[in-house]
């Protein structure tokens, strides 16, 4: 076990020591796939390393004497995890502005991107099978851009529990995600952040295209308008989640309007059809239809609320077939007001 440990902080030496090289190489004269061979190597141990001592500190939760295995899984995962903060620290400064990097592994995946400070809008993007949605880079820090000419975020995806050594999450058998923020070339720390960085992580794990999240944005300019969106369900007995953001409205002394949703197949809604759809609702939901969970291991007792412009459509509503998805069927979700004229 010692061994491990020791592998561990020699790789971690390895990369601090590739950052530094690289970052004094002001000529520029390391070949970049020189540059990406010996981080691939360098994030293969690390990768390899976190996983045996999450399995190991699985292995020695049963056993409370093996206080010589808690000490080395600590050692270890601290070690992989500077490991390759410091890899990720050199791509952010060998990147261009709006330049990514990523390294993978089968279990984990990493990512770097960087911006100009300046550049103020929102970005997508994905880290193996996670979505990430952050919030205008310059946004993410309360004194914003001061002193900095860029910004970066890093995130590490992980398909198992590299936190296991810190014994504070036993219970934690998803997939566990981290994100560093820089500034310039500093590292800034994410608790507290101005703004949410939203992350998706899909409950699919077999890793194909049957599950997506996808984003419409149309415009309402009357009573009497629609708007239509198109969707092909890429598998039989699809569920489907719709979320509204209204974000303006003509009105703002009326109340948040009354909007109907319609689902169609085959032939898209006209504003003449929502009567005659097979499945309609109306939101948003009452107050007294939404429910309320409770949250009982965060330490303020969060209560987590329905979005009352939220709606589950379940595979029995939604009625996709095998046919359909062979045929490659249209289905169509329509919006419009339903308001009292």
């Amino acid at each position: 076990m010692p061994n491990v440990l020791l592998i561990a902080r020699g790789l971690e030496l390895s990369a601090e020591a590739l950052r530094m090289i690289v970052g004094n190489n002001t000529n520029d004269d390391i070949p970049v796939k020189d540059i990406n061979v010996a981080s691939a190597n360098i994030f293969t141990g690390m990768t390899i390393l976190l996983e045996a001592s999450a399995t190991s500190a699985w292995t020695a939760e049963s056993d409370l004497q093996d206080e010589e295995a808690i000490e080395v899984n600590n050692g270890t995962a601290s070690a992989a995890f500077k490991g390759i903060s410091n890899i990720l620290h050199m791509y952010y400064t060998l990147l261009p502005d709006n330049g990514s990097a990523t390294l993978e592994m089968s279990v984990l995946h990493a990512k770097v991107h960087k911006e100009v400070c300046e550049i103020a809008q929102k970005k997508v993007f994905t880290v193996n099978d996670t979505l990430f949605v952050v919030p205008a880079f310059n946004t993410l820090l309360a004194n914003g851009c001061e002193e900095a000419d860029s910004f970066g975020v890093g995130v590490i995806n992980s398909d198992f529990n590299p936190f296991r050594y810190s014994e504070n999450s036993p219970d934690v058998g998803s997939e566990v995600v981290g994100l560093t923020v820089w500034r310039g070339r500093d590292r800034q720390p994410v608790h507290h952040l101005p703004k949410p960085v939203d992350m998706i992580i899909p409950r699919d794990k077999q890793r194909n295209t049957s599950s997506g999240v996808y984003k419409h944005t149309g415009w309402i300019k009357s009573w009497d308008d629609i708007t239509v969106v198109p969707f092909r369900p890429q598998r039989a007995r699809t569920a489907l989640i719709i979320i509204l953001s209204i974000s303006s409205t003509s009105h703002p002394d009326l109340d948040m309007p009354h909007m109907q949703l319609v689902w169609q197949k085959a032939s898209a809604p006209t504003a003449d059809s929502f009567k005659a759809a097979d499945w309609t609702t109306v939101l948003p939901v009452p107050q007294a239809q939404q429910y309320t969970l409770q949250l009982p291991y965060t330490h303020n007792n969060t209560n987590l609320t329905s979005h009352p412009y939220s709606w589950l459509l379940p595979s029995e509503a939604l009625n996709v077939s095998k046919l359909d998805i062979q045929d490659n069927m249209t289905f169509y979700l329509a919006n419009a007001c339903n308001v009292t004229k």
